[in-house]
Parts: C-alpha cells; sequence; structure tokens
C-alpha cells in the first residue's frame, strides 16, 4: 500500500513544521560529527581493511579538513574502542586492529600538506618519547602532528628504553624532550627515562610529560622529576619557552 506520509522531495516552505531552524543546523552539526565518529569506529573494526580508508576520505569529500580528522575524529573513535573493551563489549584483537588502521589513517593524514608544514631551519626541535613496550602510540602520533603543523621540528621515538631515550636526546640537542604517556603506565617507569637523561646531559632539557596517565595519577611531576606536566600542546611549547620563537637553547636559570 502506498505511503501518503514519505517524502516527495519537494522543499519545506517557511513556517511549516519542517522548516529549518538555526538551533536545527546546530544540532545537525552535531549529529554529523556524531555520525562520521561512528562511521570511523564502524570502518576501523570492519572485516574489509580498505574500509577506514574509504571513511576517512568520506569524510574529507564532506569538507572537513585533514587536521580536524586527525586531531578530534580518529582520537575519539579510537577512545570509544577503548571504553567498549573495558565494558566486553568488543574484544582486544578488534581493538587491536582497529587503532593500527587507524594509526595508518594519522600517517596518511601527515602527507596532506606535509610541504606547508615543514619546519624552518632554525625551529625549535622536540624529541617525543613513547616508552618501551607502550602499545598504545596513537595520542603521541596526534601530538607529533599536532606540534608539526606549529612549525615545529619533532622526532618521534617509539619503543624507547632508557638508555637510548639518553643518547638520542644528547645526540639531538633539542630545546624540549616531550613524553608521552599512557593511563597506567607505572610512573616509575618514566623516572628512570627522565633520570637517564638527565644524566647525560650538561646544560639541563625541559621535560615535560603528557598523555592519559595524568587523568589518574598524582604528584607525576614528584614521582618521576619531570619539569612539567601537560596534555595541551601549546602550554608545553609555552612552559618550555619555545612558542612562536625561533630556536634557542634554554640556559639552567630559564628552565628553572
Amino acid at each position: 500500500m502506498p505511503d501518503d506520509h514519505r517524502n516527495d522531495g519537494t522543499m519545506h516552505t517557511r513556517g511549516s513544521s519542517g522548516a529549518a531552524r538555526p538551533e536545527d543546523e546546530a544540532v545537525s552539526a552535531d549529529e554529523r560529527a556524531e555520525n562520521g565518529i561512528k562511521m570511523l569506529e564502524s570502518a576501523a573494526q570492519s572485516p574489509d581493511p580498505g574500509m577506514c580508508q574509504k571513511a576517512v576520505g568520506q569524510l574529507l569529500s564532506q569538507g572537513i579538513r585533514p587536521e580536524e580528522v586527525a586531531d578530534f575524529y580518529i582520537p575519539e573513535a579510537a577512545r570509544r574502542m577503548g571504553e567498549a573493551w573495558c565494558k566486553d563489549e568488543i574484544g582486544f584483537a578488534n581493538v587491536t586492529i582497529g587503532a593500527s588502521r587507524l594509526q595508518s589513517m594519522l600517517r596518511e593524514l601527515s602527507q596532506i600538506g606535509a610541504r606547508d608544514s615543514e619546519a624552518k631551519a632554525d625551529a625549535p626541535t622536540v624529541l617525543l618519547i613513547v616508552a618501551h613496550d607502550i602499545h598504545h602510540t596513537l595520542g603521541a602520533m596526534v601530538v607529533s602532528g599536532q606540534l608539526r603543523r606549529k612549525g615545529v621540528s619533532v622526532r618521534l621515538m617509539l619503543n624507547a628504553r632508557p638508555h637510548d631515550a639518553a643518547a638520542a636526546a644528547r645526540r639531538g640537542n633539542y630545546d624540549a624532550i616531550f613524553l608521552s604517556a599512557s593511563c597506567g603506565e607505572k610512573l616509575e617507569s618514566l623516572r628512570k627515562i627522565v633520570d637517564s637523561i638527565r644524566q647525560d646531559q650538561d646544560q639541563p632539557t625541559p621535560i615535560v610529560i603528557g598523555g592519559t596517565v595524568l587523568i589518574g595519577s598524582t604528584d607525576v611531576l614528584k614521582k618521576t622529576g619531570a619539569d612539567y606536566t601537560t596534555n595541551d600542546p601549546d602550554e608545553a611549547l609555552d612552559l618550555c619557552g619555545l612558542n612562536n620563537k625561533s630556536r634557542q637553547r634554554l640556559t639552567h636559570e630559564q628552565v628553572s
């Protein structure tokens, strides 16, 4: 039987029950964002490995900027998968595969406009470290992209042991060292990295710890020996005296 109330494609007139209102448009934007996150989350767990790339392509085709996909959509999709795993709603394999696919999308997105975000010769330099045996590296990759778009020269070091981190810090002569740590990561492990770096330096480099480790931990500075803690890349650069400045080596007095 025909449905007399189906949408026939005609446009509603002003004042009709279906006319668009400003508040409807705001809700629609939120709904579009929510739909985009759900689409990406579903694609990351799909049996078809190509679905994640297609989902990102669809978001870009809707006019969403690559950096917005990288900074908001992908991290939120990953967070929701992690939350679903904690609630036993999805398996560990789904989270692992999904996170790996999302990280691949981050790497691809980082190539879009890479020429515009190339660091200048006098740009501040940052060593961004993720400790050994830490598998949640997506957050560090997001931060790395954000810093590079701000004109910072970044070296991302994954799976770093204390002596490796110290050697990299010494050879690179960085302006700041950032440690990205996940919730549940032992502060003692971070302390060993900080101590190893400190012992191998004649001139101290400011060390900043960020990541979800800050959510459930207390006295992070005291327990790790780092200089600062923050999850805001701009604040981290400000704390180290590097925001909107060309490269300069900080003195001990400036750090303390």
